[in-house]
C-alpha cells in the first residue's frame, strides 16, 4: 500500500478538471513508474492506466489497468493513448531507448490530443556540479545516461515550442521500498562483502529523491494552472 494514500486524498485538487481524467504512465512496470501509478489510482479525480512492455502483477493485484505496449512502436503508442487526459513518460533503458521513447511519446501525445505530458527526467544532467543547484544551473551532463536525458528534455522543449504542453521533473537518485538501484541491491553488495572498505568514499552527500516524495510532484505537475517554470528539480529537503 503507498504511503501516499491520506496525503494525496486531503491535499492535491487537480485544477481546471470537472470529471476524472485518465493519465497513462508510460514505463508503468518499472519502480518509479508503478509508484506514481499507485499515487494516481488512489487519487478521486485521477483513473490510472499502467502501459509498458511487461505485466506488474503487483499492480493487478490492485486493479489497476495495463496497456501492453512497446514505446519504440509509434503506431502502439497512438493506439495505447485513446481516451487519455495525462502522459506521464518513466521510461528507462539505453541512452538510445530513453530519446527514441521520448520522441514517439511526444509525436503521439501530439496525434492523440494529450492535454499535457510530465517528463521524468533527471539531475544527471548537471554533471558534477555540487553545492545549491537550481534548475537555471549549467547543463553539463558527463555520463552517458545524464547526455541521454539533456536530449530527451530538448525533445519535449520542441514538443512544448510546437503547441504542446509537457512540465519537465528532474529528481535526483530516487529510492524507498521495493527500489532497487539505489537500496536493494547496494545492500545485497554490503551484506556480501562486494563492496569493501569504501573508506572516505563511503561519505558525504548525495542529491536523493524519495520515490513517493517524486510521485506527489508528479501529480501536482499534472494539471497545475499558472505555472512559473515548465521544469522542476525534485529532491528530499533537510
Amino acid at each position: 500500500m503507498t504511503h501516499l494514500a491520506p496525503t494525496l486524498r486531503r491535499e492535491f485538487r487537480l485544477d481546471g478538471l470537472g470529471c476524472r481524467a485518465t493519465v497513462l504512465v508510460i514505463g508503468g512496470s518499472g519502480f518509479v513508474g508503478s509508484t506514481i501509478v499507485r499515487a494516481a489510482s488512489i487519487h478521486p479525480e485521477l483513473r490510472a492506466i499502467s502501459c509498458g512492455r511487461r505485466q506488474n502483477h503487483m499492480l493487478d493485484a490492485l486493479g489497476v489497468e495495463s496497456r501492453l505496449c512497446d514505446a519504440a512502436d509509434p503506431e502502439q503508442l497512438v493506439r495505447a493513448f485513446r481516451d487519455v487526459t495525462y502522459v506521464v513518460n518513466c521510461v528507462k533503458g539505453s541512452a538510445r531507448t530513453m530519446i527514441a521513447a521520448t520522441r514517439n511519446i511526444c509525436a503521439a501525445a501530439r496525434k492523440a490530443g494529450v492535454r499535457r505530458i510530465v517528463h521524468i527526467s533527471s539531475m544527471a544532467v548537471y554533471g558534477d556540479s555540487e553545492g545549491i543547484v537550481r534548475e537555471t544551473s549549467t547543463l553539463l551532463p558527463t555520463s552517458s545516461y545524464g547526455r541521454a536525458k539533456l536530449q530527451c528534455e530538448a525533445i519535449v522543449a520542441e514538443f512544448v515550442a510546437s503547441g504542446g504542453d509537457a512540465i519537465v521533473l528532474r529528481p535526483g537518485c530516487v529510492y524507498g521500498p521495493a527500489g532497487q538501484q539505489w537500496v536493494g541491491r547496494t545492500i545485497r553488495w554490503l551484506q556480501a562483502g562486494r563492496l569493501g572498505n569504501l573508506g572516505e568514499l563511503g561519505t558525504g552527500y548525495c542529491n536523493l529523491t524519495f520515490g513517493d516524495d517524486l510521485a506527489r510532484a508528479t501529480i501536482a505537475a499534472l494539471a497545475a494552472n499558472a505555472l512559473p517554470a515548465r521544469t522542476f528539480n525534485v529532491a528530499c529537503s533537510q
